[in-house]
């Protein structure tokens, strides 16, 4: 289907892209990584759910984050930044769930936007207390997810694409470079959280 190549192809060539830098030339990588392709995120959040169920108490113990990427990419013509919706964070207390005036900046989001800065000299668009995707389940879980969007940011608010759900939503309309940029900084968050 050539209708959803940002929702969500886009997703899945960075998160094959990750799969590749981490293939066996990096296998001393310093921390286990899962990579999950879910399903029926639009009706619901069927497999994130059922993954975040699936988790036995130490695989949630373990648990650092959980990077999301969703609209991984974005088109020229729409103004879209790199940012992070996330709804809670890990704190020494336990799990808190942010909110519209104060979203959750917790350790993801921290790393995210340093790895953007070193890697691209540039800031995140912004941290916005803001579901819709498949961090929802993990948040429901109590578990730090955060997702790595391109949005426009309009009166403070992350906005979908114009294309998001239509016909529109092609790979020639793509910027591939935000794809790259999307992978490169959840790898290098990754890298940033595991010293």
């Amino acid at each position: 289907n050539k209708s959803n190549a940002n929702d969500n192809t886009s997703g899945v060539v960075a998160l094959l892209e990750i799969a590749r830098y981490l293939g066996p030339q990096n296998a001393d990588f310093p921390c286990e990584i899962r990579m999950v392709f879910l399903v029926s995120e639009e009706n619901g959040y069927y497999g994130s759910k059922a993954y975040v169920e699936s988790l036995t108490e130490g695989e949630k113990q373990r648990h650092i984050g959980a990077f999301n990427m969703d609209i991984s990419a974005a088109s020229d013509d729409e103004g879209a930044q790199l940012v992070c919706n996330t709804l809670g964070m890990k704190t020494e207390e336990g799990y808190r769930e942010g909110n519209f005036i104060i979203p959750a900046e917790g350790k993801l989001t921290e790393a995210i936007r340093k790895a953007y800065r070193e890697l691209y000299g540039r800031e995140l668009g912004g941290v916005f207390h803001f579901g819709e995707s498949d961090h929802v389940s993990f948040h429901n879980g109590q578990l730090e997810a955060v997702n790595v969007c391109w949005r426009k940011v309009a009166d403070n608010m992350p906005v979908l694409p114009e294309s998001y759900h239509k016909m529109e939503d092609t790979p020639e309309k793509l910027n591939y470079e935000t794809v790259r940029a999307s992978a490169g900084c959840i790898l290098e968050a990754i890298r940033i959280l595991s010293e």
